[in-house]
């Protein structure tokens, strides 16, 4: 299985335009510019292949990003929940194992 590395500021950054549905509302949340929130969502872009904004807006319909952790046809894990934690980390809930990963910025 090929392993992208995420940007996890992006990531942070995407949660934010998501959630305010607007680059302008997710700037001032994260007290930077709307065109640094653009230059961090086409840094996820680019790394994901996909545009989930197009002109500052979503894209289309969610989608399932992460939906388990795979060993071979075998589902180790369900990812049930992602955050952004304060230091940068994304955590995932997996309701099969019961656990909380981090995954660690760097």
């Amino acid at each position: 299985m090929k392993r992208a590395n995420l940007p996890l500021n992006a990531l942070r950054v995407f949660d934010a335009a998501e959630r305010h549905l607007s680059f302008a509302r997710a700037a001032d949340e994260l007290a930077v510019t709307p065109a640094a929130v653009g230059q961090q969502i086409r840094a996820l872009e680019d790394v994901l292949g996909v545009l989930p904004f197009v002109g500052g807006r979503p894209s289309g319909q969610p989608i399932d990003v992460l939906t388990g952790f795979l060993a071979g046809d075998k589902a180790m894990g369900r990812a049930v929940g992602v955050q952004i934690a304060g230091d940068g980390s994304l955590l995932v809930a997996d309701d099969v194992g019961g656990v909380v990963w981090r995954v660690n910025p760097g």
